[in-house]
């Protein structure tokens, strides 16, 4: 890896590796995700360690702005996490049992610490790109929030959507987001 958080296996954009293994200090980590300057890492007991800018409260709820060594977040009901997602400003977390948490700046809310998310659906799969989200419920429904300039959340129009979605219109087997892209 390169940049700067190359010391802790980051790899920067908006990528997620899988099945990294041992870092020190946290353990065996199976997932890690990046935005432009946080990195969220995902350890296989289903904690959750970040890392990076904290400006808006991505990573934990501490005033520290730029986190240097990576800090354990908590998700409430200490229920394991299942997948990680860092967006430009914001993180998501997405729990064992398909509920979805998110912290930081988001359309104009800040959430300081990981707040569950209501979406009407159990989540199974989560994606995060610069300021929108798409993620696929337990059905394989399309669910999605944030803006939406360039049809980038699969619509109709470039209206923003303010709160997560759901589009059953179409059945998908996975979902991603680049910056500005599903």
């Amino acid at each position: 890896s390169s940049g700067i958080n190359a010391e802790y296996g980051g790899r920067g954009g908006t990528d997620t590796a899988r099945e990294w293994g041992d870092v020190p200090g946290l353990g065996m980590v199976r997932e890690v995700s990046c935005s432009g300057d946080t990195v969220l890492a995902l350890t296989r007991d289903g904690g959750v360690w970040g890392w990076g800018n904290n400006e808006y409260h991505q990573v934990t709820s501490d005033p520290e702005m730029q986190i240097t060594s990576p800090v354990q977040v908590s998700v409430p009901r200490g229920v394991p996490v299942r997948q990680v997602a860092a967006g430009g400003s914001f993180s998501l977390f997405l729990t064992t049992d398909g509920e979805l948490y998110q912290s930081g700046y988001l359309l104009g809310d800040l959430l300081k610490d990981p707040t569950l998310i209501t979406t009407g659906e159990k989540i199974r799969e989560i994606s995060a790109g610069l300021d929108h989200v798409a993620g696929l419920t337990t059905e394989s429904h399309l669910i999605r929030w944030g803006k939406g300039q360039h049809h980038k959340l699969v619509a109709e129009t470039e209206n923003h959507i303010a709160e997560p979605t759901v589009w059953d219109e179409v059945t998908l087997s996975t979902v991603r987001c680049g910056p500005n892209k599903t």
